[in-house]
């Protein structure tokens, strides 16, 4: 054998595969002549296939699983994202048959997998599988590796070195030429990975490279520390035994190992709708064991909680653009199976309406999900619903002064999940909720720092489940950088007016509609402040040849932040008259009937707002700007909004939140950007100091420190090229 890099990269992966007890056969044994496939075209090894749902369900013939292989071999369907679903559908919840037994008719569902005991399968892999091109005769791919379970084609490995100069995106490129070749392989993969034997990511077959991930754990997601090798590369030493290994072989033990294997292919992989487009979405390493533990606990809480103290689930932190809501989805859709829990109510608690709606569309999917209307529907909803999904505001657990809110139910498998745990009016929440359901046990979600969360918050939900932070959210690229410019300081309020009359108003605001008098004049001459002729024209203006440059060097979108709907209608006005080609909307809420007559325009039905959101999201649009005050600023993912411009003072975790949406991955987008014009600085600060003070890595860069090291690293270079003329350095050959 040549033993080229890429075979020595391929030989350590087989190692470690028959390691964690895969059976491997070369690809050259699996061939029709040898009778494991019906040919070099066919992918599914049809021997090893039908003894192994013989062996998983008795009962089936060998006829019937004739019937069954044609079922999953022939998947009816020309588009290839949809016939991944159909076999996805076949893959977890089995065949259904309905067949002859004597004169009586039966229907019952055959198991492809048993996903209740994984050593009941058959998992092997094979090197160079050959396989025929769909559409074009004897003409032959061989991937590196296929990870097969019960004769299917799972999982499927391209293998690069870094010895040799290649990486681990030259392998994913390989992927997506063999995916045009021989897509019937690819359609049965449930993930591919693409590694140069130290950079190693796995990501859906569907997938482009920014949205591969790095798996980082065994049996735990905080089991390693890494060691940087290259830009992109990394060793990973264990913490307890001090072992080192490379990204590859973590990926091998953690995802592969069998039973995480079987768990992951049950539980983990989501497919949904984004516009007209069907997309297929699995779990990051951190949302999986996020998941696992948030299980265990939940059980135990269940059977074993006698205070409220014991029915504390805990709190899961993942970082503001790291998955939350599919961390929630992938927790609802495995706790709605498990046993132990016997058939469990999950109730989802948000406080803001947008939120609730964002939370229900991706959950809507499961059909047993229910949108609580109004207090009394909450109640009865509660009373009346054994298993499944209800979405609520934290307003519906509302009560009258003075009244006690009354008993719904004593079950014990009732599990509150409360979306952004860290908000102080949990505390009240938690209070009527002992009451109305007191065996409840209760888990939170937050994307706020555990320093910036309220103390309340662990009385009420428990102690971290797991914590995913922006430091390794950067470093994993499972989001970008954000970096802070300020400009305009000359008109940038004081800090002690922004902190002193604000911040008071912005709290209340939001919480009481019956504002005070005074706190209403606080808010007027804020606001008068901001729609001065002078200020509002120098914003615009900066706005607007800011953008123009931004749009030279970044596909993307703008969102500018005001502090009211009557300075975003004002701005609007006057973005519009300096630049009339910009495309650009208001977005706020309203009624027509009672708002300023300059207001309706901007003033949209639910489908219009919906529709203006879906134009915001396509990087293909000609929407490019929107001017928002409250909405949008949770919840909503933008991966191509990249700057945003601030004129609205903002403080700690509503700052996070917001700021947090220009650092979702896109394409080569190199991070997001925060445009300063009222100077939030010193709040910026104070909020980032958390996490500065417990990671490694600046999460936030001021422009300058940009400009500094850029500078720099130039004049190095600059230095080794003196006396070089490399003018026509783009007409030389790369040899």
């Amino acid at each position: 054998v040549h033993l080229t890099e890429d075979y020595l990269v391929e030989q350590s992966a087989i190692n470690w595969f028959k390691e964690i007890g895969y059976e491997y056969i070369q690809g050259s044994e699996l061939i029709p002549e040898k009778f494991e496939r019906e040919s070099y075209r066919d992918v599914i090894l049809k021997r090893r296939f039908i003894n192994a749902i013989k062996k998983i369900n008795p009962w089936v013939t060998a006829r019937l699983a004739e019937e069954v292989y044609k079922k999953v071999r022939d998947l009816d369907h020309p588009d290839f994202v949809m016939k991944g679903k159909i076999f996805y559908e076949l893959l977890t919840n089995g065949v259904k048959l309905t067949f002859k037994e004597g004169k009586e008719e039966k229907t019952r569902t055959v198991k492809l997998i048993d996903f209740e005991k994984p050593e009941n399968n058959e998992f092997l892999i094979s090197n160079q599988f050959k396989v025929e091109y769909q559409f074009e005769r004897e003409q032959y791919r061989k991937p590196d590796i296929v990870v097969v379970i019960n004769g299917l084609p799972i999982a499927v490995f391209e293998l690069k070195s870094f010895n040799a100069n290649e990486t681990a995106k030259d392998a994913f490129m390989e992927h997506k030429a063999k995916i045009k070749d021989i897509p019937q392989l690819y359609v049965y993969a449930q993930f591919i990975v693409a590694s140069d034997g130290l950079e190693t990511k796995y990501g859906a077959v569907t997938s482009d490279w920014d949205r591969f991930f790095i798996w980082e754990g065994i049996e735990d997601d905080n089991e390693f520390e890494t060691i940087k090798l290259t830009d992109e590369g990394y060793l990973y030493r264990h913490k307890g035994t001090g072992r080192e290994m490379t990204s590859l072989e973590v990926l091998i033990r953690g995802l592969c190992n069998k039973r995480n294997l079987i768990e992951y292919l049950q539980d983990f992989i989501f497919y949904d709708k984004e516009g007209e487009r069907l997309v297929k979405k699995i779990a990051m390493y951190h949302q999986f064991y996020a998941v696992k533990k948030a299980i265990k606990r939940s059980i135990e809480c269940a059977k074993f909680g006698k205070t409220p103290e014991d029915r504390r689930i805990g709190v899961i932190w993942h970082t503001q653009g790291s998955g939350k809501s599919l961390t929630m989805y992938f927790y609802a859709k495995k706790a709605l199976k498990e046993k132990e829990l016997d058939n469990p109510l999950l109730i989802f608690v948000t406080d803001r309406t947008e939120l609730d709606e964002q939370l229900y569309g991706i959950f809507s999917k499961i059909s047993i999900a229910k949108r609580a209307e109004n207090i009394e529907d909450l109640k009865e909803t509660i009373k009346n619903t054994f298993t499944g999904i209800i979405f609520t505001t934290i307003q519906k657990f509302g009560k009258k002064k003075g009244e006690e809110y009354p008993l719904l139910t004593e079950r014990r498998n009732i599990i509150i999940i409360a979306d952004e745990a860290h908000r102080s009016q949990y505390r009240d929440l938690a209070r009527n909720l002992r009451k109305a359901i007191p065996k409840a046990s209760f888990m939170g979600f937050t994307a706020t720092p555990i320093e910036l969360a309220d103390r309340d918050t662990y009385l009420v939900f428990g102690e971290p489940i797991s914590i995913y932070t922006m430091d390794k959210g950067i470093r994993h690229r499972v989001i970008v950088p954000i970096y802070y410019e300020a400009r305009l300081a000359e008109i940038h309020l004081t800090n002690e007016f922004i902190d002193e009359e604000f911040e008071e108003i912005s709290e209340k605001i939001l919480e009481d509609q019956e504002v005070k008098e005074a706190l209403k004049a606080k808010f007027a001459r804020l606001e008068n402040l901001m729609l001065a002729e002078d200020r509002l024209e120098k914003v615009a203006r900066d706005i607007v040849e800011h953008f123009k440059e931004r749009k030279l060097i970044l596909k993307g979108k703008a969102l500018v932040v005001t502090i009211s709907r009557k300075v975003a209608v004002k701005l609007y006005q006057k973005l519009k008259e300096i630049d009339p080609s910009l495309s650009v909307v208001v977005v706020i809420s309203g009624d027509k009937t009672k708002d300023p007559e300059e207001f309706h325009p901007h003033i949209r039905t639910k489908y219009e707002h919906e529709e203006i959101r879906n134009k915001f999201k396509n990087p293909d649009s000609e929407l490019e700007m929107a001017i928002v005050v409250d909405m949008w600023l949770t919840g909503f993912d933008v991966p191509c909004l990249h700057t945003m411009y601030f004129d609205k003072p903002m403080k700690g975790h509503t700052l996070m939140q917001a700021i947090a949406r220009v650092n979702r991955v896109f394409k080569d987008k190199p991070g997001g950007l925060i445009v300063d014009y009222i100077g939030i600085a010193d709040n910026l600060k104070k909020s980032l100091g958390c996490y500065l003070a417990s990671e490694k890595t600046q999460v936030l860069t001021k422009i300058e420190e940009v400009l500094k090291q850029l500078r720099e690293r130039y004049d190095i270079i600059n230095s080794l090229l003196s006396g070089i003329n490399y003018k026509n350095w783009t007409k030389l050959s790369s040899e």
